[in-house]
């Protein structure tokens, strides 16, 4: 994903989790926003572009891989849904705006190009030759410029903080100038090609985001329900181990009957199941021990169930 000058801020660091996508999006549609909202999570980004409350683009990005309109948006949901992130919003103007749609779409030529080690005379020389159209992005891991070309001219320039395109170089200048500095070349695609529609008004959003929604929490009792059955498989294994110690062999098989003749380790999620295991144990136990090791080995038993499955907890 391209990161983008940050624009002029509307709201930043705000928790992706705090509306719901459609909620969000709705409500930059409504005020008539024009400019960008990217979310950001740990491993992935969207940037959505607005022009006078407009969705006119979207790429979704997780790696070197990109993705943008529906499925784009359907990401987006996926990953507000399931994983913590924070959006930020910039005002820009239409013209920016619509440029960046471009930009957003299009391919790169150079990535990660250290300026000191470059010849930017030669380079601009070729894209002038070119007729190219796109921009370089000058950055430093804390500060981004965009410097526009169209037909290999430069005619405008996005800085930090700016809502317009500005016509002065001293900004870009600035920042190539910076220790590690580096540069992007990004190819725009042609207009033409461009999302010409409001994405908001052909896409069914409360049903992607409903969707998303669903697999998050189908995905969630499946997690609690594996963890509750290592849990309950992990107690298991310390009542056998518990009984072998004061029993032997024996011990350990009293636990697995007992257990399996209640549906196995699962029964242990009920007091009353749990007083059943350690009744059956105890008969059968002191068929093979005295009165002494059979009540040190019940209330072993019983210590250990209390103490990884308190009464209070649910797995």
């Amino acid at each position: 994903m391209v990161s983008l000058p940050k624009g002029s801020p509307v709201v930043t660091g705000l928790p992706a989790s705090k509306e719901t996508v459609p909620q969000f999006l709705s409500r930059l549609a409504a005020s008539s926003f024009t400019g960008y909202a990217q979310y950001a999570f740990a491993r992935s980004t969207t940037v959505l572009l607005f022009e006078a409350g407009r969705l006119i683009a979207l790429v979704a990005s997780r790696g070197e891989q990109r993705v943008s309109g529906l499925e784009g948006l359907t990401e987006l949901c996926q990953w507000v849904a399931s994983e913590d992130g924070i959006i930020d919003v910039y005002r820009l103007s239409g013209e920016l705006t619509r440029s960046l749609s471009g930009l957003l779409h299009g391919d790169t030529l150079l990535r990660g190009q250290e300026i000191k080690l470059m010849d930017v005379r030669s380079l601009t020389a070729k894209l002038k030759a070119q007729r190219f159209n796109g921009c370089i992005r000058v950055y430093t891991p804390t500060r981004t410029t965009l410097v526009f070309y169209r037909d290999g001219a430069g005619f405008g320039f996005f800085h930090d903080g700016s809502e317009v395109m500005e016509n002065t170089a001293a900004e870009s200048q600035k920042i190539a100038n910076l220790p590690g500095a580096k540069m992007d070349v990004l190819v725009s695609r042609p207009v033409e090609q461009l999302q010409s529609y409001d994405l908001l008004e052909v896409v069914n959003l409360d049903k992607i985001w409903g969707a998303a929604v669903r697999v998050h929490e189908g995905d969630a009792e499946e997690a609690q329900r594996l963890r509750s059955a290592a849990r309950l498989s992990a107690l298991e294994e310390s009542l056998k181990t518990i009984a072998a110690e004061v029993l032997g062999g024996l011990g350990k098989s009293l636990v697995a009957k007992e257990l399996a003749g209640r549906g196995g380790p699962h029964c242990l999620l009920e007091p009353a199941a749990v007083e059943g295991v350690l009744s059956g144990v105890e008969r059968s136990a002191k068929l093979v021990a005295g009165p002494s090791k059979t009540r040190d080995l019940i209330e072993r038993l019983r210590v250990e169930v209390h103490r990884q499955l308190p009464p209070s907890t649910t797995p």
